[in-house]
C-alpha cells in the first residue's frame, strides 16, 4: 500500500515560545529515524507548529514495513568433521523449521541462522514510534510530569491525532484515546473539527479553525505587515532573527496593531527601554532612520477583533506604567553618586567561604593594575576606576528589578557621572562575551573582564569547588573558555601561573591553602578548556597534546606554537616527515643509551673526531643563537624549518659515526650532542605526540 499521507497531531497546553522550534525541531528528526529504523519509505514529511500542537504529516509512506533478515549466532561447534556439522546443521533446521539449508551458515565455526521477518502495518508500531521520539528529548531541563507520572514531556498532553489517508487509527496511549478531531482556535473558532482526510491538515485548520499552523507561513505574515508599518511610519527596527521566531511562536493567528507611549520618555536610558518593550512585553520597538527610539511600537496579538483601539489602548496603558516605574528607580538612584553605591556592596554575599562583592571588588581592582601594568599602551589608571565601579549597579533599585541589565545600568550611570569614555565602556561590555559571545574590544573591558574571572576562577578553585562532569554551578568552563578567547584574540601577554598565584595571594585564608595544588589544578582546568577550544576550531587532537605537552604560562604562545605546527604540517608536508624522522631516530638512540647527561654541559670539541661530528656542532651552535631570536619574535614556523633541515646532516652522522664507541667519553659527548639536537627539537612541541 503506497500513495499513503500519515497525520500524527499532538495536542498540548500551551509551550512557552522560546522553545517552540527547537523542541519540533528535534520530534521531527527523532520520528523520521523512527521510520528508517522501521523500515518505512516515504517521499516527504512535514513539520508544522504553533503554541498548542505539533504535527507531523508524511506523504507517500509505504505503511507496510520492508522485510527484513536477521543473522542469529548459533553454536560453537568444536569438532570440524563434515558429518558432525551436517547433523547439527539437521538439528537446527528441524528447531527453527527451515525448509532451505542456504539460510544457515558454517562459518569460523559457529552456524549462523539467517531469520527472516515479514513487514508489519505501520498502525501496529506508531504509538512506540511516536513514544521513542517524545521520549528521545534530552536537551530540555523544563520538561514535567502529569497524570500518575506516566510521561515527561515540557507540557501535559491532552489530545492525539493518528489519521492515515481517510482512516482513523485508534490508538490509545499516554490515558488518551487518538481520535480524528483537531482543535482549533481557542476563541476564534468554537466549532468542533473532524479531519476526513490526512491531507486536508493544513487547510482546514487555516479555514475552519482560524490557525494558520506552518510557521514559515506565519512568520512571513509578520514580516510582511512589519513592513507595511514601518512604510506607513517611515521607521526602522532592530530586531533579530531569534525574537522574530519567539514572536512567530507565541501566535496562531498573527494580528500586529500599532501602539504609542508619552514622549516623555525618551529623555530615560533607550537601552532599558527597549529591554522592557522586547523581553517584558514582547513588542517591537521602532526607531527613525538616525536610530532614535521613536515613541510608536509594534504589537502582536493572537486573535481578530473589531476591538482593536481598546486592545492597543490597554497594551498603551501597560507600558506607559512601566516606563513610570523606570523614571522612579532612576530618579532614586542618581540621587546617590554612583561610586557611593561601593559601600552598599558589603551587604551583597559572592560567596558563602569568599566574602562579600565589596571584597571582591577590591581583589578585581588590584588584580586589574597588576595585569595593566604587564601591557604596553595600557592606562591602569582607566582599569582600577573601572574595576571600582564594576559592580556598584548591581545595589541600584534599577539593576534590582532588572537584573538581566546589568552592565548596561552601570553604563548609564557612569556617564551620567560623568566617567572616563573607557570605564564607560568597560562597565557596559564586562558582561558582553558572556552574555552574547561577543569580545570586547576596549583593552579596559577585556583587562575588567579577566580580573574578574580569574578572582572567580582562583576563589571558587580554592575552596574545592572543581567542576565534575556537568556540574559547573559557577559556569566556570565557560567562563575560562571567555578568558582563553580574549586573551588570544587581543593579544595581551599574561603568565598565567604569576597570575593565578597574585590572585591567590589576595585572599584573607592563604595561609591555610595548599598553593601549589590550587594553582596546578586550576592550569590543568584552563588547559582542558584550551583543548576543548582549539578543537572547536578545527585544529587536530595531536597538535594540540604535541604544544599542551610542554607547559606554556603564555596563551599568546601558546596560539602561536599552535597555528604555526598546524601550518607547518599542512604546507610543508615533506619537512613535517623530515622532522618527525630525526625526532624517532635520536629518540631511539637515546633510549637505547640512558645515560646521565647534563644538557647545560659544553661539548669537548677535543672528543671530535670525524667530519660529521664538527658540523652537527657547528649546527648546534648556530641553532641556540638563532633559535633564541626566533622564540623571542614568536617565529615558530621558521624554527620548525630550520628544525627539519637537521635530517641532512643527522642522517650523515648516523651514517658514519658509531655511537657505542668503546671509549666512553667519546661515547658520553656523541650522546651529549644527540641531547642537545633533541633539546632544540621540543623547543616549540613534544613530536612524539605527532605519531
Amino acid at each position: 500500500m503506497k500513495n499513503n499521507i500519515l497525520l500524527l497531531e499532538i495536542g498540548i497546553e500551551e509551550i512557552p515560545a522560546n522553545f517552540l522550534l527547537k523542541l519540533s525541531k528535534i520530534i521531527l528528526i527523532n520520528f523520521k529515524n523512527e521510520l528508517k529504523k522501521n523500515c518505512f519509505t516515504y517521499k516527504t514529511i512535514k513539520c508544522f507548529f504553533t503554541c498548542r500542537r505539533i504535527a507531523i504529516q508524511v506523504h507517500l509512506l509505504n505503511v507496510i514495513q520492508t522485510d527484513s533478515q536477521y543473522i542469529i549466532k548459533g553454536p560453537f561447534i568444536t569438532k570440524k568433521e563434515e558429518i558432525f556439522i551436517n547433523k547439527q546443521v539437521k538439528f537446527w533446521m528441524k528447531k527453527y523449521n527451515i525448509i532451505n539449508k542456504n539460510d544457515l551458515i558454517y562459518k569460523n565455526n559457529y552456524i549462523f541462522y539467517k531469520k527472516k521477518i515479514q513487514g508489519l502495518h505501520i498502525k501496529n508500531l506508531l504509538s512506540d514510534m511516536l513514544i521513542n521520539s517524545l521520549k528521545k528529548i534530552v536537551s530540555f531541563s523544563h520538561f514535567m510530569y502529569w497524570e500518575k507520572n506516566i510521561f515527561k514531556f515540557i507540557r501535559p498532553i491532552r489530545n492525539l491525532v493518528f489519521v492515515l489517508g481517510r482512516k482513523n487509527i485508534k490508538q490509545k496511549l499516554l490515558n488518551i484515546q487518538s481520535n480524528n478531531i483537531i482543535q482549533g482556535h481557542r476563541f476564534m473558532c468554537k466549532k468542533t473539527i473532524i479531519l476526513k482526510h490526512a491531507k486536508e491538515y493544513e487547510n482546514l485548520l487555516l479555514k475552519k479553525g482560524k490557525i494558520i499552523v506552518s510557521f514559515i507561513k506565519r512568520k512571513n505574515i509578520i514580516i510582511n505587515n512589519i513592513k507595511n508599518i514601518l512604510n506607513n511610519l517611515n521607521a526602522i527596527i532592530k530586531i533579530n532573527n531569534y525574537f522574530l521566531e519567539e514572536l512567530t511562536s507565541m501566535v496562531e493567528w498573527p494580528i500586529l496593531l500599532v501602539g504609542k507611549f508619552h514622549k516623555k520618555f525618551l529623555v530615560l536610558p533607550s537601552k532599558i527601554l527597549e529591554h522592557v518593550m522586547i523581553k517584558y512585553q514582547k513588542y517591537i520597538p521602532l526607531y527613525d532612520k538616525k536610530n532614535n527610539l521613536l515613541t510608536s511600537f509594534i504589537i502582536l496579538i493572537n486573535i481578530k477583533t473589531k476591538n482593536n483601539r481598546m486592545i492597543i489602548h490597554n497594551h498603551e496603558k501597560v507600558l506607559n506604567s512601566k516606563f513610570e516605574d523606570i523614571q522612579f528607580f532612576l530618579k532614586n538612584d542618581l540621587k546617590i553618586k554612583f561610586e557611593k553605591f561601593l559601600e552598599k556592596l558589603k551587604n551583597v554575599i559572592f560567596q558563602k567561604k569568599l566574602g562579600n562583592l565589596f571584597e571582591k571588588t577590591i581583589r578585581i581592582e588590584i588584580i586589574s593594575k597588576y595585569i595593566a601594568k604587564k601591557n604596553k599602551n595600557v592606562n591602569y589608571l582607566d582599569c582600577i576606576r573601572a574595576s571600582k565601579l564594576s559592580k556598584c549597579d548591581l545595589v541600584t533599585q534599577m539593576a534590582y528589578e532588572f537584573p538581566e541589565l546589568q552592565g548596561i545600568i552601570g553604563m548609564y550611570y557612569a556617564k551620567y557621572n560623568k566617567e572616563n569614555i573607557n570605564v564607560i565602556t568597560a562597565i557596559k561590555e564586562q558582561y558582553q562575551y558572556i552574555k552574547n559571545n561577543a569580545i570586547p574590544k576596549n583593552i579596559v573591558s577585556c583587562i575588567l573582564f579577566i580580573a574578574d574571572k580569574i578572582d572567580t576562577l582562583v576563589g571558587i578553585f580554592s575552596i574545592s569547588l572543581i567542576p565534575k562532569g556537568n556540574k559547573d554551578p559557577y559556569a566556570l568552563k565557560h567562563i575560562t573558555l571567555c578568558i582563553i578567547s580574549i586573551i588570544i584574540n587581543n593579544k595581551l601577554h599574561i603568565n598565567l601561573i604569576k597570575l593565578i598565584n597574585f590572585s591567590l595571594s589576595l585572599y584573607k585564608r592563604e595561609n591555610n591553602l595548599d598553593k601549589e595544588k590550587i594553582v596546578t589544578n586550576i592550569i590543568s582546568f584552563i588547559y582542558s578548556r584550551c583543548k576543548n577550544w582549539y578543537i572547536s576550531l578545527g585544529y587536530k587532537k595531536n597538535i594540540i597534546n604535541s604544544i599542551l605537552d610542554n607547559q606554556i604560562d603564555n596563551l599568546i604562545i601558546l596560539d602561536s606554537k599552535i597555528r604555526s605546527l598546524d601550518k607547518f604540517l599542512k604546507i610543508e608536508k615533506k619537512q613535517s616527515k623530515l622532522l618527525i624522522l630525526t625526532n624517532k631516530r635520536i629518540n631511539k638512540i637515546l633510549l637505547k643509551n640512558d645515560i646521565n647527561i647534563n644538557i647545560h654541559e659544553n661539548i669537548n670539541i677535543s672528543l671530535l673526531k670525524y667530519k660529521e661530528e664538527f658540523i652537527l656542532f657547528n649546527h648546534i651552535n648556530k641553532l641556540s643563537k638563532i633559535i633564541k631570536y626566533q622564540i623571542k619574535n614568536n617565529e615558530f614556523y621558521k624554527i620548525l624549518l630550520i628544525l627539519s633541515e637537521l635530517y641532512y646532516p643527522i642522517n650523515n652522522f648516523f651514517k658514519k659515526i658509531i655511537i657505542n664507541h668503546k671509549n666512553n667519553k667519546i661515547k658520553k659527548n656523541r650522546i651529549l650532542i644527540l641531547s642537545k639536537i633533541q633539546k632544540f627539537l621540543s623547543e616549540i612541541t613534544n613530536l612524539n605526540k605527532l605519531y
